[in-house]
């Protein structure tokens, strides 16, 4: 309503403005105007005016939306003469990680495959058997039905006994984080499983201690993305604790480190990834990843608090989130650790585009979809592809029809040879609002379709109210076999 009426008083003082101007004119040059006059300089000109105004905002949005992608992408480059910061940046744009295993647990399933029939299949959240609102109505929610009181209890006394041997007694763990933590474990237990296939692994822990110098096993960089709401002596236990179930399942633990990239991305997994892609390039380091999300708002204090704040979905917040749980896990590599691994099942991933909406999109009044366009193609580039080389979309999008405007206005935008229905994922339509855990399952159906499907695929990232992400997931043989196409101009 708010926008609607600044916009009806912009257009009603354009109309007076220029009506007071032209009647003073007339007056002064003392003659009546014909017909023709009245016509052009009290309806046309009014009209032309608005329509100026609108173009420059238009510009100006476009104009800011595109420096915030150009500074991202080239974030942390030394100053340099024009031409060498030009080859810098289009040489660090084409450079790339493989993803060679992905694991989540979500309410419509603990695979990949079984996620994206049920997004296909237009799944949306039930309503919830226990949680309700303050008025006592059930909520929608993303509970994971499989998820059972006596594995909550399992962790809960794991992680007690854990923390006792490391001096640390005392910290308390809302029933939300031991159902976070517990996905989180399962899926990290999952790909610390495919890292023992690693084919160093094996001559490493045969050798003597004095000869593990000789065999080049990589350290495995471990990220565990805790909620950012969570206090940060909890989100410390969290990722040590589930950095020691990578150990427990056969790892060294002298070549397990935690990324300190963890702290300075709590929200942002993509920028993470992108942030370890940078770092091993740059750095000429080897890198081998573990990145782990995972979240949980299924408790009754968690429903409390996201009413509290307008978050949740319900019937007095038709625009807010429904609170979901889940986990999700991707297995990273350059192209030299990707070559003791296991590659039947990877991808190429490539840099990630990131920008910024000047405009909220959780503001009153029509929200464009141009910054989440800019993003997409800033993608394609990075990864030399045209638009129509694109074979299906992922997003981290939900129900809120802000969002979904957004995206479509992308995806018929920018691929209108994709059906919107079936070659457009949203993960938080179907599986609610999990924080790290959306994002990265995201990213993991993306891995799916491109691997299952044999098509080069597009991530795209905005549920957060300003923050727009993209990356493209590629085929894993395809940098090689295929030259890369020219990108499409915009």
């Amino acid at each position: 309503m708010g926008a609607f009426v600044k916009r009806a008083a912009l257009i009603g003082s354009v109309f007076l403005a220029i009506w007071m101007l032209m009647a003073i004119y007339w007056r002064s040059s003392n003659r009546m105007p014909s017909g023709a006059e009245i016509a052009v300089n009290l309806l046309v000109l009014p009209v032309a005016f608005l329509l100026l105004i609108l173009l420059g905002r238009t510009v100006r949005a476009r104009l800011i939306a595109g420096a915030t992608v150009a500074a991202t992408a080239n974030e942390g480059t030394n100053a340099a003469p024009p031409a060498a910061n030009a080859a810098s940046d289009e040489r660090e744009q084409s450079w790339t990680l493989h993803i060679l295993g992905t694991a989540l647990r979500s309410s419509l399933g603990d695979s990949t495959d079984a996620v994206v029939e049920q997004l296909r299949a237009k799944a949306v959240p039930p309503l919830d058997p226990v949680l309700t609102d303050s008025g006592g109505f059930p909520i929608r929610s993303g509970r994971i039905e499989s998820l059972s009181e006596t594995n909550v209890d399992e962790t809960a006394l794991a992680l007690n006994e854990w923390l006792a041997t490391r001096n640390t007694i005392g910290l308390v763990w809302s029933p939300a984080q031991l159902r976070a933590l517990t996905l989180a474990a399962e899926v990290t237990k999952e790909l610390s499983n495919q890292l023992r296939g690693h084919a160093l692994l094996g001559p490493y822990l045969n050798a003597a201690p004095s000869q593990h110098g000789a065999i080049a096993l990589a350290p495995v960089q471990f990220s565990a993305l805790a909620p950012a709401y969570w206090s940060s002596k909890h989100r410390t236990a969290a990722q040590r604790w589930l950095a020691d179930l990578v150990v427990n399942s056969g790892w060294p633990s002298e070549k397990l480190v935690l990324s300190p990239l963890t702290a300075n991305h709590q929200g942002d997994v993509l920028g993470l990834i992108d942030r370890l892609c940078l770092q091993a390039y740059r750095q000429s380091l080897p890198c081998l990843a573990l990145v782990v999300g995972f979240d949980s708002a299924i408790d009754d204090e968690s429903v409390s608090a996201w009413q509290a704040s307008g978050r949740l979905l319900h019937a007095e917040s038709p625009n807010g989130l429904i609170p979901a749980e889940g986990a999700s896990g991707v297995l990273l590599a350059d192209t030299a650790q990707t070559a003791h691994l296991d590659r039947d099942q990877a991808s190429t991933l490539h840099r990630v585009a990131l920008a910024r909406r000047e405009k909220s999109a959780d503001a009153s009044g029509r929200i464009a979809g141009d910054t989440l366009q800019l993003v997409s193609q800033a993608a394609l580039r990075n990864a030399g592809l045209r638009n129509d080389q694109i074979a299906v979309v992922c997003a981290d999008a939900d129900q809120r029809a802000s969002r979904t405007a957004e995206l479509l206005q992308a995806v018929y935008g920018d691929f209108p040879e994709l059906d919107a229905e079936t070659d457009c994922l949203r993960t938080a339509s179907g599986c609610g609002a999990a924080g790290a855990a959306t994002s990265l399952s995201t990213l993991a159906l993306a891995h799916y379709v491109t691997v299952t499907d044999t098509v080069s695929t597009l991530c795209l990232l905005n549920q957060d109210a300003f923050e727009r992400v993209g990356v493209v997931v590629r085929p894993y043989d395809s940098i090689a076999s295929a030259p890369i196409a020219p990108a499409q101009p915009t």
